[in-house]
């Protein structure tokens, strides 16, 4: 709605018109003149004031849009630091405000994260070593660190921000999960939710891999396994991928997978190039 006033505004602002008085009191004529504006930014203004108002709609009414079959579109209403999605189950969202990751009406310092503040703190004793030290070759030393951990401390905390927005998207579809996530986030432990966004990539790997082999999640965990390159051309061109399982996996999860291969004390599945590769809409069956 902001957007569609100030749309509006902006089409009232510019297409501004003045009337011209002439003539006689008994033999007067009106001229209205309008501002130079082109009639195709006129009405330009206005579809997109009419979009807006749509969008709002949609917003207001948790609908899903679809564009021609191209383009899904899934607008979520935002209440209280909470975002609602379809199912209208809450789940966590988090924003950024200055210096402070905020959700929930609760705060959180980016300076007060754990791996933060240890750089920080590290970045006071070098500037107190600097002011101290008359050894040259220790001082440009402790200068060049000083530089590196302030870069670090920034870079930091751009990651602490790109891990926010993470958690948001995952929110849509994993609430239970980026709920998680949040609160190792909001507890200043970006290191945390870090590592458990990363075993969470990882389970969803080890879930489509369940699925292009035919097998359940659950037993591809039962399968001691391992993935290495094949034959590799002269220009680094992979040509196959062999699929390593190790001689006590169990028989009759082996049996399930086509094409594998007793080969000495393992057993082995050798697949295409492109047997990792997926689309990007590819979901594993059990998601």
């Amino acid at each position: 709605m902001k957007a569609f006033w100030v749309v509006l505004s902006a089409f009232i602002g510019l297409n501004k018109f003045s009337l011209w008085v002439a003539g006689k009191i008994f033999d007067v004529n009106f001229i209205f003149e309008s501002s130079a504006l082109d009639w195709t930014v006129s009405i330009v203004l206005l579809l997109l004031a009419a979009i807006l108002l749509f969008l709002d709609y949609i917003e207001r009414s948790d609908r899903k849009l679809n564009l021609f079959g191209l383009v899904n579109i899934s607008i979520t209403k935002v209440h209280d630091g909470n975002t609602h999605n379809a199912s209208g189950a809450n789940v966590t969202y988090i924003t950024v405000q200055g210096d402070y990751v905020v959700s929930n009406d609760k705060k959180q310092n980016l300076n007060e994260f754990d791996e933060v503040k240890k750089l920080i703190e590290r970045e006071e004793e070098l500037q107190i070593l600097i002011k101290s030290c008359d050894d040259e070759a220790k001082l440009n030393s402790y200068k060049e660190e000083l530089n590196k951990i302030k870069t670090k401390t920034e870079q930091t905390k751009n990651d602490i921000i790109t891990l926010s927005k993470t958690i948001n998207l995952l929110s849509a579809k994993y609430p239970d999960q980026a709920s998680k996530a949040s609160q190792f986030l909001m507890n200043g432990f970006y290191g945390s939710a870090k590592d458990y966004f990363i075993h969470l990539q990882g389970e969803r790997q080890e879930k489509k891999l369940a699925d292009k082999l035919g097998i359940e999640y659950d037993e591809l965990l039962q399968l001691d396994h391992t993935i290495e390159e094949g034959h590799t051309s002269s220009d680094g061109m992979i040509y196959y991928y062999n699929i390593w399982f190790s001689e006590d996996s169990p028989k009759e999860i082996i049996q399930k997978i086509e094409g594998v291969e007793k080969l000495g004390d393992s057993y082995c599945l050798e697949v295409s190039p492109w047997f990792f590769d997926e689309p990007d809409n590819y979901e594993p069956k059990d998601e």
